[in-house]
């Protein structure tokens, strides 16, 4: 399908080398026929602002160019309106990991990635929500969220996934984290950390929950159930490995509804950003958005 009127909202923060790759993807849409605008953020929740107008707009196809903080923020912006969430979603993967550019299948060359706007297939993905906070891939309080927490964005900009890095490597011996009470469907479970999958993929190619799918409507709650630095490590290690969900102390769950309680000044991530803070609430399939799929 051949859409006429295609919005991209870009977030500008990637970098020069990144606006290469957005200015080469704008001149293969218009090559093709397409009538192509750009709106650059410059705040967060400018993305969301931006696709929660979309359908005033009149806007065929809305591309995300950005990371994965990006596309949640648009995927947000879409599902807030009955109206909006028929306007189908692009990505043009700009971000640090590209979780959800992996998820749905989507090659990072830009030329692939015009071919799927302009040729690729329309699926239905289902987001679940944390407090109220749509997310795509995962959400998740513990090890994870508090790195997430400790990495302020002008060092993600600056070093990317190494950011990350760093701030794991100091995580394994400075964080004394709490245990958590999970309740999963109204079965409670103690954890050390917790990742509740709504995707395969978690923080690129790594594989947290292998049966998850953003095609499905339901989620797979990675419960971790050892403390400490070392095990901390020793997760790691595993999810590098792929090794992960064949830990004897992780156990992975399905489940629709979840209340996870803790220390109420203890973060929570979803998609790669801190959106709320303990206790939340957790959904699968409170909403979905039409996204544009490899053919």
């Amino acid at each position: 399908m051949l859409y006429q009127k295609i919005l991209i909202i870009y977030n500008p923060t990637a970098g020069w080398r990144r606006r290469r790759k957005l200015n080469g993807f704008v001149n293969l849409l218009r090559s093709g026929g397409c009538s192509v605008s750009v709106l650059e953020t410059t705040a967060r929740g400018d993305a969301e602002q931006f696709a929660m107008n979309c359908a005033e707009m009149k806007i065929d196809c809305v591309v995300a160019a950005g990371g994965d903080g990006t596309i949640n923020e648009i995927m947000n912006g879409l599902a807030c309106h009955d109206i909006n969430k028929q306007i189908p979603l692009a990505i043009l993967p700009l971000g640090t990991a590209n979780v959800f550019a992996f998820e749905i299948g989507l090659n990072l060359n830009i030329k692939k990635c015009a071919d799927v706007v302009q040729s690729g297939c329309l699926k239905k993905i289902h987001l679940g929500t944390v407090n109220n906070r749509l997310f795509i891939q995962m959400a998740g309080v513990g090890f994870d969220a508090q790195i997430v927490s400790d990495v302020p964005p002008t060092l993600k900009r600056r070093f990317g996934k190494l950011a990350y890095v760093w701030k794991t490597l100091v995580g394994f011996f400075r964080y004394r984290l709490p245990t958590y009470t999970v309740s999963i469907d109204g079965i409670i479970h103690g954890a050390a950390s917790v990742v509740v999958a709504n995707g395969h993929f978690y923080g690129g190619k790594f594989v947290c929950a292998p049966q998850a799918s953003v095609f499905e409507n339901d989620l797979k709650v990675c419960i971790f159930k050892s403390q400490g630095g070392w095990n901390a490590f020793r997760y790691a290690l595993g999810l590098v490995r792929g090794r992960l969900p064949y830990y004897p102390d992780i156990e992975v769950i399905s489940g629709k509804h979840l209340e996870i309680d803790g220390d109420v000044n203890q973060p929570a991530q979803a998609d790669g950003d801190i959106v709320a803070n303990l206790p939340l609430s957790i959904e699968a399939g409170s909403a979905t958005v039409n996204v544009m799929v490899p053919a």
